[in-house]
């Protein structure tokens, strides 16, 4: 009985494996209040300068959060070139009701910022990511980061 369990368990481990994820990192925001002077800054070391890749912002927020959207201001930098955005990161639906995967009170939420990119050079790319909202002191974001996954096409 007890080998049935390891081999389901196993199994579980494996299937949930994302094995086109190539890169994901959380920042955790302090006391879950995001100051707008708190540029979240990540760094990405790309060597697959073939594949395909989509790049994902995501989010960690309360159930308190009082607003159904997020600004961002990103900037990235990379070997050659670099880009800005503002991405409206949309939380709610017009009910109210959070989009995101909940566990508790904790909401994560994903959002596609670029599709199908080719890094051109290997080496390191830099996300700069600055709350855009009206508030300086956005309170219950509790962490913010970066996925990137190869594209599936």
């Amino acid at each position: 009985m007890k080998l049935f369990i390891y081999i389901i368990l196993l199994l579980f481990f494996f299937t949930s494996c994302d094995t086109n994820l190539v890169f994901e990192k959380y920042e955790k925001i302090p006391d879950m209040t995001w100051n707008k002077e708190n540029i979240i800054k990540i760094e990405v070391n790309i060597d697959d300068t073939v594949s395909l890749h989509n790049v994902y912002i995501n989010i960690r927020n309360t159930g308190q959060y009082k607003y159904s959207n997020l600004y961002i201001f990103m900037k990235a930098e990379g070997v050659s070139n670099s880009f800005e955005d503002t991405i409206d990161c949309i939380l709610a639906d017009d009910s109210g009701r959070w989009l995101g995967d909940g566990l508790g009170d904790l909401w994560d939420s994903q959002y596609l910022i670029r599709q199908n990119v080719r890094f051109p050079n290997a080496g390191k790319y830099t996300f700069h990511l600055q709350q855009g909202m009206r508030d300086d002191l956005l309170e219950d974001v509790s962490d913010v980061g970066i996925s990137i996954e190869k594209s599936i096409k």
